[in-house]
């Protein structure tokens, strides 16, 4: 089961989003950026932490920075 790679455009009065799926073996989940030419281009990924066995949301704010965590799903 599963999707290969899956992209939606929706565009917004900032840009388009762009939601990704994402099939990396360490970070499979989905991806979502705001498209702004000329701009950094901030992301949050959902994706899968195999280390924790856990769904992490993380934010990008720029290339090259390390992401934000902003939330662990974790089962009980």
């Amino acid at each position: 089961m599963g999707i290969n790679r899956c992209v939606l455009f929706l565009d917004t009065p900032l840009g388009a989003l762009e939601a990704e799926t994402v099939q990396e073996k360490v970070s499979q989940g989905i991806k979502i950026t705001l498209r702004d030419e000329g701009k950094e281009e901030p992301e949050i990924r959902v994706q899968y932490n195999p280390e924790k066995k856990a769904v992490e949301v993380l934010l990008f704010e720029a290339a090259g920075q390390e992401p934000i965590l902003l939330h662990t799903i974790k089962p009980e």
